[in-house]
């Protein structure tokens, strides 16, 4: 029985392992078209539109603020081009979101071409996070992935010109995406391991230097966002320019105090929720207990995570959405353990059975938010099936050709 069951395992694992990059196409894919059906639903509704596409229309008109370039720029092509300020927001963040998954996916290939490495490539809480829970879907955090893509692509490139190409984009790209967010100032810690690795790659003084200098400016622009207070903007203005029938979520969110939303997270923090949290973080956290950093100091590992840790730490303090700041953590180090493995720093000694695989990858998913168990990562099978069977059909066509 137990043979059969593994003989089953390893070829899903095989036919999974060939359109790994599909299915992580087809997440992007469900999540835009899952976002969009919810913002028609809801403005037919007349209910408000998701909080994430609130936050993505936050912009200047009421002051200045340090989420706001987002949805400055939606407005000014909304009065420049026609077209609601919401249409442009979801469309710029579907844009971006697609960037990710591609910028992500350049990086994902540097994992050798072997099961082991799907818990990595296909875990819930990474790239296909916003495939299972639709309120994770265009939050801003996606921009500081983004930021940290541009830098590990640098470590990948094939030559010299190229990995400075790659540098200069994510320095363009830098203060845009602190303006865009600043929970991004917490991903600090990866980025300083992506300068790291980039010098690693390329020990040419020009690049090298240009690699840590872009990684050094990108963490004092983080540093100066941290200390820089922005004044409390109009948001009664800030709502008027979004053209919508009423502004809740985010937008009441503009007017407290960083004390004051450290006091609704300690007031909505449960026993269960910590629970929860803490039990899915090491769940999601189990692959990278895996890999080995060189050969001298077995136990490097735990402190490089411990470090990615560290960073987003506060964030569990200053906002509820625990299940994003899981995220925040693992997605970065999968993408940096990713390069990693690519230059010999960091290799798989502990690779996990089929069955394992199979249920880490496609049994369960983590919340954004609630302390809810969630089941959403079965779709990644009938996923794999249509991906299988269309590859078959294909096949067969062409053969008769």
């Amino acid at each position: 029985m137990y043979s059969s069951v593994s003989l089953a395992s390893r070829f899903v694992l095989g036919e999974l392992l060939r359109h790994r990059f599909a299915v992580l196409w087809l997440g992007w894919a469900a999540s835009c078209l899952i976002s969009y059906r919810d913002i028609s639903a809801r403005l037919s509704q007349g209910r408000d539109v998701p909080y994430a596409i609130g936050d993505l229309l936050v912009n200047y008109h009421g002051g200045f603020t340090r989420r706001g370039l987002f949805g400055e720029l939606a407005v000014w092509l909304s009065d420049g081009l026609g077209g609601a300020p919401l249409h442009w927001a979801w469309a710029m963040a579907a844009i971006a979101s697609g960037l990710l998954t591609w910028l992500g996916i350049r990086v994902l290939r540097a994992f050798p071409n072997e099961v082991g490495y799907l818990p990595f490539i296909l875990s819930p809480v990474c790239l296909l996070f916003v495939a299972y829970d639709s309120s994770a879907i265009f939050r801003k955090e996606m921009f500081g992935y983004l930021l940290l893509a541009l830098v590990l692509n640098a470590a990948l490139a094939r030559s010299e010109r190229a990995a400075a190409v790659w540098l200069a984009a994510a320095l363009v790209f830098a203060a845009p995406v602190l303006l865009a967010h600043e929970a991004v100032i917490f991903m600090a810690p990866a980025y300083a391991m992506a300068g790291w690795l980039v010098a690693r790659a390329w020990p040419q003084r020009r690049v090298w230097v240009l690699g840590w200098g872009v990684c050094l400016v990108i963490v004092a622009l983080v540093v100066l966002a941290a200390i820089v207070t922005a004044p409390v903007p109009n948001v009664a203005e800030i709502c008027a320019a979004t053209r919508l029938r009423s502004c809740g979520g985010p937008f009441s969110a503009l007017e407290l105090t960083t004390w004051q939303g450290v006091e609704m997270v300690v007031r909505r923090r449960t026993e269960l929720g910590l629970v929860y949290f803490g039990a899915f973080f090491a769940l999601a956290l189990a692959p990278l207990f895996g890999l080995r950093i060189g050969s001298a100091a077995p136990r490097l590992h735990l402190w490089v995570i411990g470090f990615a840790v560290l960073g987003v730490l506060p964030m569990f303090a200053l906002g509820y959405d625990y299940g994003r700041w899981v995220q925040m953590t693992v997605l970065p180090l999968t993408l940096l353990a990713a390069v990693a493995v690519r230059l010999g720093v960091a290799r798989l000694v502990s690779p996990w059975p089929p069955l394992a695989i199979c249920l880490f990858v496609g049994t369960w998913s983590l919340s954004h938010a609630h302390a809810v168990f969630q089941f959403h990562a079965w779709m990644i099978w009938p996923a794999l099936a249509v991906l299988s069977v269309s590859a078959w059909a294909l096949g067969r066509f062409h053969t008769r050709k």
